[in-house]
């Protein structure tokens, strides 16, 4: 069973994690509320084992194209996220994943990131990278008492595909924001 948001969640293991409150932005409209719920009810809509070929079908065409299973070979942690994104209608077709320069580093034709980086997360639905070398992505679902609650994709042992929900150390390579895509911010 999926919990929702603000339903403690199972890790891998069957332990409880007690996430913190499910925090929102609004903006006028609501839409940002209701986008950054989208993000998280899907992500954790897909949590348990998955096969990954639907998330490259989404976001990284480019790895079916030969007809190999490239989810044993590519990381695709980063690709769930995108898929989270877009399936809830934050980001549109045209954001796909490409090894090396991943989405989170995106310009407007000003030269403004779509998704600045900030020391800690904003609201649920923004996208952590946890550091070098592995540079693992996640959404986050919540915050509190010093930990990060997450929902992450390529999480579950091999030889085993899904996705997980975990708890962090708040401490991460950076935390990228939606508030700039969902009108929040300018």
């Amino acid at each position: 069973m999926v919990a929702g948001p603000g339903e403690p969640r199972r890790e891998e293991g069957g332990a409880a994690l007690e996430p913190g409150p499910l925090l929102t932005a609004l903006d006028a409209t609501g839409e940002a509320i209701d986008a950054r719920a989208r993000v998280i009810a899907w992500a954790l809509g897909e949590v348990g084992e998955q096969d990954p070929r639907k998330y490259f079908g989404m976001c990284a065409p480019q790895y079916l194209a030969d007809g190999r299973d490239h989810s044993r070979d590519t990381s695709w942690c980063g690709i769930f996220v995108l898929s989270a994104l877009r399936a809830a209608g934050v980001v549109g077709p045209d954001w796909t994943w490409a090894t090396g320069l991943g989405f989170v580093n995106r310009e407007d034709p000003a030269g403004k990131r779509w998704m600045p980086c900030t020391a800690l997360p904003q609201a649920p639905g923004d996208v952590v990278v946890f550091g070098a070398p592995t540079w693992h992505h996640a959404i986050v679902h919540s915050w509190g008492n010093g930990r990060v609650y997450t929902v992450d994709g390529n999480t579950l042992p091999a030889p085993r595909e899904g996705v997980a929900t975990r708890s962090r150390p708040l401490a991460a390579y950076g935390y990228y924001s939606l508030a700039r895509l969902l009108g929040e911010a300018p």
